[in-house]
């Protein structure tokens, strides 16, 4: 499901583990510009900085991570827009186990 907020737009997950699996991966892709700055801040939040804008991206109940060495593996359905992943790897691997976690977007500040 979607929050929309004044200033943020968040998503919320749910996964249930119905066997033992593989790890869970959730993608989301983020437009790459020629002056994007990517900036780890901690393990479940990443900032784009990019034309004097902040782009925040948080997640609960997961870790982050910019995975852009392996962009040119996933499928870009518009060939003008070039995108890098963004990775949630969800924790848990035992059948039964139910992760709920969420994914913030967030306009930071803007200068000029």
């Amino acid at each position: 499901s979607y929050t929309f907020q004044k200033d943020v737009l968040t998503k919320h997950y749910e996964i249930l583990r119905q066997t033992e699996s593989e790890p869970v991966r959730i993608v989301e892709p983020i437009v790459w510009q020629p002056d994007l700055e990517i900036r780890r801040v901690d393990d479940s939040r990443i900032d784009f900085v990019s034309r004097g804008m902040t782009l925040r991206v948080e997640a609960k109940g997961a870790a982050l991570r910019v995975d852009a060495d392996a962009s040119a593996k996933y499928v870009q359905p518009y060939p003008a827009l070039k995108a890098i992943p963004l990775v949630m790897d969800v924790p848990g691997d035992l059948a039964g186990t139910r992760t709920n976690l969420s994914l913030s977007y967030r306009i930071v500040h803007e200068t000029h």
